[in-house]
């Protein structure tokens, strides 16, 4: 979130701070499949 600050990203709006969890778990879910399809 650090990293979003000082990019500019203001965090003080929810709809912002959710675009950026909805992005983050769209991130995780893509990983989680690679590694299964990878045996992890």
């Amino acid at each position: 979130m650090e990293q979003l600050r000082k990019a500019g990203v203001d965090l003080s709006q929810p709809d912002t701070v959710r675009a950026v969890v909805d992005q983050l778990d769209d991130l995780v879910s893509r990983l989680e499949s690679e590694l299964d399809r990878f045996g992890g």
